[in-house]
């Protein structure tokens, strides 16, 4: 997500029109959610001209309008989607940032993956991030020519870095590797044991909590 927000900044500042999804486990089964975050916005202005089924089933999907009793017409909301997409895209270049894949809803995916596929150009550019899984699992997801770009654990001269820009103070070399061990290269993680490096008050050491989070837990509870 930090990476997703960095490349979302970069490319609003290159000029492009940024669009995001940010999928979460607890909402995987609300259909059209990631859809609603990448276009909901915009579709007063680049859905106007579409012919009135396409424009219907849009509204549809995206809630503006009651659902008719067979359903939701998914060949249109597929080309629906592609053609504003279309029209955004001919406006400025258009960025469309997915995080957590993972989570993203079926519906959604299944109507990216239609329009994507029919989707080219330097005026498009999908930037997709997915935790746990091969590239072959969202490759789909992603116009050609792609690129895939795994994100591990971080250095131990990167983790002082990171914990220095999150606390204000720079560790040891000693505290450093003991960071760097103990978070496993995760930024986040080492931050948050750095700042929890109080002493670990009564009771907590007998939490079912794995002994490198405790210190966390042990700041959190201490406040």
């Amino acid at each position: 997500t930090t990476v997703m927000d960095a490349v979302a900044a970069d490319a609003a500042d290159l000029g492009f029109a940024v669009r995001r999804s940010r999928a979460a486990a607890s909402e995987a089964d609300l259909p059209f959610l990631g859809l609603v975050d990448l276009i909901g916005a915009d579709v007063g202005e680049f859905a106007a001209d579409l012919p009135i089924p396409l424009r219907r089933a849009l509204d549809v999907v995206l809630l503006r309008t009651t659902q008719p009793e067979y359903g939701a017409d998914v060949l249109a909301v597929n080309l629906a989607v592609l053609e504003v997409f279309q029209a955004m895209a001919a406006s400025r270049r258009l960025l469309l940032v997915l995080d957590d894949v993972q989570w993203l809803d079926p519906p959604t995916r299944g109507v990216l993956e239609f329009a994507i596929r029919r989707l080219s150009g330097p005026q498009f550019v999908v930037a997709a991030a997915v935790r746990g899984a091969d590239d072959s699992e969202f490759a789909a997801l992603l116009p050609e020519p792609r690129a895939f770009v795994p994100v591990g654990p971080l250095s131990e001269a990167e983790i002082a870095h990171v914990v220095e820009s999150g606390t204000g103070r720079m560790p040891s070399l000693q505290r450093a590797a003991t960071l760097y061990r103990l978070s496993g290269g995760n930024p986040y993680l080492a931050i948050e044991l750095a700042r929890g490096a109080a002493p670990i008050p009564p009771g907590v050491a007998d939490l079912p909590v794995p002994q490198r989070h405790r210190p966390v837990l042990s700041a959190r509870l201490s406040g």
